[in-house]
């Protein structure tokens, strides 16, 4: 409660972020909490795809940890990064498993679009060579055109 109290005092968003331990339930569970709190309407999720691939309740599953969360959730900010389910290894989008099928990211694109999603998509990446952060962020770009005609 401090936290959303100081926060809202101060004009500012918070977005809480899922862990590899925390479950969309956790999840749902904390925003019905906390969803008649007149000073929380500025708190939303950061969720985190790599985190939500390592969640052992949806383990290699982000787009499963996606559709369990509650649609009036609200998503405010993403943190993009892959991995094979293993670690937390923050591998650049479409160079992980999306590399060959990019399925789960434009469904997880086209359940942000149902949400009227307007925050920030932060690519988190630990990849050295700066061309593979830009061929990611032209393929999403691409994919996003494509659903948002």
């Amino acid at each position: 409660m401090p936290f959303i109290e100081k926060t809202f005092e101060a004009g500012l968003k918070l977005s809480i972020e899922n862990t590899p331990d925390t479950t969309p339930q956790d999840f749902n569970a904390l925003f019905n909490l906390i969803k008649n709190i007149p000073s929380a309407g500025h708190v939303g999720m950061c969720l985190d795809l790599g985190h939500a691939n390592l969640c052992y309740t949806t383990i290699n599953d982000y787009l499963g940890f996606v559709n369990q969360l509650d649609f009036n959730l609200p998503i405010i900010h993403i943190h993009m990064h892959e991995n094979y389910g293993d670690k937390d290894s923050h591998l650049a989008v479409f160079t992980g498993p999306a590399k060959d099928n990019p399925y789960a990211i434009i469904e997880v694109l086209k359940i942000l679009i149902r949400r009227n999603f307007s925050g920030a998509i932060i690519f988190e990446q630990w990849h050295e060579d700066p061309t593979v952060l830009i061929n990611s962020k032209e393929k999403l770009r691409t994919i996003i055109q494509g659903l948002c005609p």
